[in-house]
């Protein structure tokens, strides 16, 4: 049965839509409206801290660390993320260096922040040491999605129709791999010069019409014991018409699950452990 915990009035937002982000644990609800003024409730309703945005524009994403210590905000009009610490009730600028944040998202496991850019670039944060990494050549154009595992790998997606494998450091991984998608089923896969730390996919730029979006990892179930259990597969929903799936270790065979259209758009999709 459910229960209404409390209700949040129009004029702690102002009009239009809201974002907003519960921490992992559902102690804390963070919530910003068109008045970019960030609002911090605690579960039972009572107003923790409330902090106004420097930054001008709307705020495109509210996203919690694990433990939910430390709540970024990205609007992506701003040159800035801004990084509130629940412990010291302190808001304080992420640095873009000059570039407007397109995409964040915090690792899993670790006490990473990743932020992607408009120019394709990443900038990698870390909590505890409160280190900055800007990281460039990732990507030749805006990232738009992206995901970590639970090993602490990170997958960017951006409009130069790739995906990028990296570490928690930023080092890109594994090998070089171009992928073309044909604008049937069939997916055919050429080659590229092999690089031992880089992993990328190209995406046909005819058969992605639209920015791929919805980047995940998943589990999927291998011949040896110790995979079965890891995050090993990436998907993306490409052009809301199909699901291109590859395994890190085996990305030379994609698999692209396409849907009839009758069915209508893949507007969002999830994996149920090893079957999504």
């Amino acid at each position: 049965m459910q229960k209404e915990l409390f209700v949040i009035r129009q004029a702690a937002h102002g009009g239009g839509s809201v974002v907003f982000a519960w921490d992992n644990a559902g102690k804390y609800l963070a919530t910003v409206g068109s008045n970019r003024r960030v609002h911090i409730y605690r579960r039972n309703g009572d107003l923790f801290d409330e902090f106004a945005l420097q930054e001008d524009g709307p705020v495109e994403q509210l996203e919690w660390d694990k433990d939910g210590e430390v709540l970024a905000v990205l609007q992506p009009l701003g040159q800035n993320v801004t990084l509130y610490e629940v412990a010291v009730k302190k808001a304080s600028p992420l640095s873009l260096n000059q570039q407007n944040a397109s995409f964040m998202c915090w690792s899993k496991v670790g006490a990473q922040l990743a932020v992607g850019t408009n120019r394709g670039n990443l900038i990698l944060y870390h909590k505890q040491t409160r280190k900055r990494v800007p990281i460039s050549g990732l990507h030749s154009k805006k990232i738009v999605n992206g995901a970590w595992n639970v090993e602490n790998k990170l997958a960017l997606c951006g409009l130069d129709k790739m995906v990028s494998v990296s570490d928690a450091d930023g080092n890109m991984l594994e090998q070089t791999v171009r992928l073309r998608l044909s604008h049937c089923i069939k997916c055919t896969l050429s080659l590229t010069r092999v690089f031992a730390s880089f992993l990328h996919t190209h995406l046909d730029e005819q058969a992605i019409k639209s920015e791929p979006a919805d980047l995940q990892f998943s589990a999927q179930k291998t011949d040896k014991k110790k995979d079965s259990v890891r995050e090993n597969t990436i998907s993306v929903n490409l052009n809301q018409k199909t699901l291109l799936m590859y395994r890190l270790k085996e990305p030379e065979k994609p698999i692209e699950l396409a849907f009839q259209a009758k069915y209508g758009a893949i507007k969002s999709y999830c994996w149920y452990r090893t079957a999504l």
